[in-house]
């Protein structure tokens, strides 16, 4: 017996972080999942920008654009937080865990994207 539905597509964070660390501003880039009310959960981007660039809605306008044409139109970041600095482990990891325990404050609208 054949099955007509598709198998789902299973990515993780780093996928999704290496695509929006191709962007110039971006110095690096941890994403996770955040509380979302309309949704349940949504992917949420913490970002670092390089030194003489300044974050905004048009940059995270760029950022999701970019996701949608290099990534995927669905799993893009609904959320955008740019930080001085990310929390990094002594090895020079990236603390998801502290991110995630941070409050998700929304200080920006939801970033729904154009239509695609």
């Amino acid at each position: 017996m054949t099955s007509s539905k598709r198998p789902a597509t299973v990515w993780g964070p780093y996928e999704l972080e290496a695509v929006i660390r191709e962007l110039d501003p971006v110095r690096d880039v941890s994403v996770t999942g955040v509380p979302d009310e309309l949704r349940g959960q949504s992917i949420k981007a913490w970002i670092e920008l390089m030194p003489g660039h300044a974050g905004g809605a048009d940059l995270s306008e760029t950022i999701v654009a970019h996701v949608k044409e290099n990534f995927s139109r669905f799993a893009y970041p609904r959320f955008i937080e740019y930080v001085s600095a990310l929390p990094k482990s002594a090895t020079g990891k990236v603390q998801r865990a502290q991110l995630r325990d941070l409050p998700h404050v929304v200080a920006s609208p939801r970033l729904e994207g154009q239509q695609s």
